[in-house]
């Protein structure tokens, strides 16, 4: 969709935030830290206009705690004693042993249990809360995720992907505590509100969006944000469909560019290396499980920065 008042890319357009009439009303298409920014970022600005949030999902992030990380043994024996690729089955056994050992009153189904934040009284119960054991423990597994991503059968990376990677997502990358009061005074003043839906058609009448939901449901905005972040998924984009029809680039299980782990090059449709054609970032996932956190994209930086520096030195 193409308009004035629609905001397509949030980073790169994130001035046209500052230039929205204060009480303008505006639906936010999304839930993640993106759209958190974006909500707190009009705040800042003054705005009094209603602020809707749209997400199918519903799931805004965990709050931050501040804690140490903790060794996980039970993981770290498997991934030094296991062979052969394994089943979601089996890799959510071994994380709930490793929960059990730490708190027995747990397990793996706690992690991917969905809370809605949205509603004041839980937003309040997790700001006042000072212990949140299943995100440390999450976190912990920081230094394990790459190994244990490469271990899972494809299937069961697509069984993941669809049914647990969105609230996985909201717990490794928490809201700071700040954010979630701020949040939670702008729910108590009914200046945000997240509508657990699905957009079916937008319709523009005299600058407004007219907007019709798939449960039922009709919106009328001044503006609309999108703040998804990026697509993973190649298979729309006109570039890298000409990279694919071109046999340069492969398309891995999750849509995601295929790439090998030593160099970052592109795999061709001979299932070998495209030399010097490097990929980092979101079009890698499925490859790799986190693509856009800065330690992720600085590692996989420093892997082609060498790559190169030893081509260059030969």
């Amino acid at each position: 969709m193409s308009h004035q008042r629609y905001i397509n890319n949030l980073y790169d357009e994130f001035h046209k935030i500052y230039t929205i009439n204060k009480s303008d009303n505006i639906l936010i298409i999304g839930s993640s830290l993106s759209a958190i920014d974006c909500v707190l970022a009009l705040e800042s600005n003054g705005h009094t206009g209603n602020i809707s949030c749209i997400s199918r999902s519903g799931i805004l992030p965990t709050i931050r705690q501040f804690h140490q990380l903790i060794d996980l043994p039970i993981i770290a024996n498997f991934i030094a004693t296991e062979k052969s690729k394994v089943s979601l089955r089996k890799m959510l056994h071994i994380l709930n042993r490793q929960i059990i050992a730490i708190n027995p009153t747990l397990s793996w189904r706690d992690i991917f249990r969905q809370i809605n934040r949205m509603e004041i009284e839980t937003l309040e119960q997790e700001i006042s809360s000072t212990d949140n054991t299943i995100q440390k423990i999450l976190l912990s597994t920081n230094p394990f995720i790459e190994q244990l991503w490469s271990m899972l059968e494809d299937k069961s990376k697509l069984i993941f992907i669809n049914k647990y990677f969105t609230l996985y997502m909201s717990i490794r990358n928490p809201m700071p505590l700040v954010s979630a009061k701020r949040l939670l005074k702008l729910l108590k003043a009914n200046s945000l509100s997240l509508i657990v839906n699905e957009i079916k058609r937008i319709e523009v009448t005299n600058n407004k969006f007219i907007i019709s939901f798939k449960k039922h449901h009709t919106l009328k905005v001044s503006w609309i944000i999108n703040a998804t972040g990026q697509t993973r998924d190649i298979a729309n984009n006109l570039f890298y469909k000409a990279l694919i029809a071109n046999g340069l680039i492969s398309k891995n299980i999750a849509g995601g560019i295929l790439v090998d782990k030593n160099s970052q090059q592109c795999i061709n449709r001979d299932d070998t290396i495209q030399n010097n054609l490097f990929a980092i970032g979101a079009k890698t996932f499925g490859t790799y499980l986190n693509v856009n956190s800065a330690e992720m994209l600085s590692k996989k930086a420093e892997i082609i920065a060498k790559h190169l520096s030893q081509k260059i030195s030969l």
